[in-house]
This record gives C-alpha cells, structure tokens and sequence, in this order.
C-alpha cells in the first residue's frame, strides 16, 4: 500500500512539472509569472521550485528565462523591433538585462 501511495506522489509531482511548463508556455511574456503559477496551482512559489527541480532537474527560473529567451529570438528575426523593444515584450523589464 505504501508503495502505491509513492507512485501516486510521483505522478502528481510529475503532472504539477507539465502544468507548471504549460502555464509559462501559455503566459511567459507576463512580469509576474511567479504570482500566476502559485495561483493556478494552489501552492508556494518554494514549493513549486522545489517540486519542479526534483522532476525536470531544472529550476523554474532558468526554464522562463529560456522561454523568453527563444520567443525573442524569433522577435529579433522575424521583426524590426529594437533590442529594448524586444526585452518588455517578452517580459524581461530591465534591458540592461536583456
């Protein structure tokens, strides 16, 4: 019984992981990601990082900064959107770090 109670834990981290990824696929351009994804969860923005890294070896921070990163990829190619430009529109608000 115990270990059934295991396996049910692991695929609920495992589903939260994928809910987490689809939220910031669908949201990514948002600043404040963070506030959304412990609403539409229910849980801690720790507990979702811990959770997270413990399933995709990942923290939750980098995956959004990739995110970002790709989307403005395509908006630098495919626009003639200035550098700053790009940065706020995918949710980056300091462009000096972008």
């Amino acid at each position: 019984m115990e270990g059934n109670i295991v396996i049910r834990r692991a695929d609920w981290h495992n589903k939260l992981a994928h809910k987490i990824c689809e939220t910031i696929e669908l949201h990514w351009h948002e600043p404040s990601l963070n506030v959304l994804l412990e609403q539409t969860t229910g849980l801690s923005y720790s507990r979702l990082r811990s959770i997270f890294r413990q399933e995709t070896g990942h923290c939750i921070g980098e995956y959004i900064t990739r995110v970002r990163l790709f989307r403005a990829k395509s908006f630098l190619a495919e626009t003639d959107l200035k550098c700053y430009a790009v940065g706020v529109k995918v949710g980056i608000k300091d462009e000096t770090h972008f």
